[in-house]
């Protein structure tokens, strides 16, 4: 969540750190997205979210806190968790700013 008057991605670095373990990604703003999810046609969830990107190979430090377990997940696998994450890595990877999506949740 932002931090009034503090840098989007150092409030980015600290919640990675406080949820993962994880420090010292470089963090850089990869562009924004709106997505609307839908139960039977009723609508659940419509999000505005800054998408912020990093890479790192170190493992995670924190394997679970109130929210739920942490961990990596196979980019084939992340629908099954989460439907956006697919489309918002492949924005990453194509180098758009802007993604815009909805989904039906079965």
């Amino acid at each position: 969540m932002p931090i009034a008057g503090e840098d989007i991605l150092q409030t980015a670095g600290k919640r990675l750190e406080n949820k993962t373990g994880i420090s010292g990604v470089e963090l850089t703003i990869a562009g924004s997205a709106m997505i609307t999810q839908y139960r039977n046609k009723e609508l659940q969830s419509f999000s505005h979210a800054i998408i912020v990107s990093g890479k790192t190979e170190k493992d995670i430090a924190i394997k679970e806190d109130a929210t739920g377990e942490n961990f990596w997940a196979e980019l084939n696998q992340v629908d099954a968790l989460l439907p956006s994450c697919f489309d918002i890595v492949r924005m990453i990877e194509d180098g758009k700013t802007w993604l815009e999506v909805s989904y039906d949740l079965q």
